[in-house]
């Protein structure tokens, strides 16, 4: 058990080709990561980083560059952690 909780985001279009939308609500304003691994878990990129406000939060993240397939994007804030599957075209 790592210690954190979970937090709820969505992305969307599932699936996409070039881009896609993070979305996701901040208990508190803070700094927020998230990064990009293969269906294997290693990692790809850093899609963002950066400090964000409470509330609802959204970001648009380049996919372009990547090959289709099955990718799991994990967003870290604070004391909260969250994966998502992105299925790429």
């Amino acid at each position: 058990d790592s210690g954190l909780a979970t937090m709820e985001i969505e992305v969307s279009p599932v699936p996409t080709k070039d881009f896609a939308l993070i979305k996701y609500q901040l208990v508190n304003s803070g700094y927020v990561k998230c990064n990009l691994y293969n269906i294997e878990g290693r990692y790809v990129k850093e899609l963002f980083e950066d400090i964000q406000y409470k509330g609802f939060n959204q970001v648009r993240v380049d996919l372009s560059d990547l090959k289709p397939g099955i990718y799991v994007c994990e967003v870290l804030c604070q004391n909260s952690i969250s994966k998502k599957k992105i299925i790429i075209n």
